[in-house]
């Protein structure tokens, strides 16, 4: 089983954005001479740096208790028993993968995207939904 699934390519565009943010952020922050406009870009130096390692690591990852969905600005737990399934969908004219819940809501997986291949993102998709199938069976075995 893999510990995480998600796209390659967000790995150096986060990494990236984070440097460059913090760095344009930082420089700004010296040059300043009130103390409250350097405060103020030192924080978005870090927020940049913080912002970019979530974007490096968006994805998502199984674990026991169920999928932990890691996006830019959130980080959602969803249970084993609650997910019908993953799917393939769009997400600002981007094609992306979604975790559909039973309730027939869905929540995307920005780390899954199709930009670079999305043959690739399919084999993800086929990937999790046999983790799905799998971890949703043996809880129905431990119910039972």
């Amino acid at each position: 089983m893999r510990t995480a699934y998600r796209s390659i390519a967000h790995v150096p565009v986060g990494l990236a954005v984070g440097a460059l943010g913090s760095i344009v952020f930082s420089v700004e922050a010296v040059s300043s001479r009130s103390i409250a406009a350097r405060t103020v870009l030192y924080l978005m130096a870090v927020a940049s740096g913080i912002l970019g390692a979530r974007l490096a690591w968006a994805g998502a990852y199984p674990r026991n208790e169920g999928l932990r969905v890691v996006n830019p600005l959130h980080t959602t737990l969803i249970p084993w028993d609650s997910i019908n399934r993953i799917e393939l969908g769009e997400y600002l004219f981007t094609p992306m993968a979604f975790v559909v819940s039973l309730d027939g809501s869905r929540l995307h997986i920005y780390g899954i995207d199709g930009t670079a291949s999305v043959r690739r993102t399919e084999t993800l998709i086929q990937e999790l939904n046999a983790l799905v199938a799998k971890k949703r069976q043996s809880i129905g075995d431990v119910r039972t």
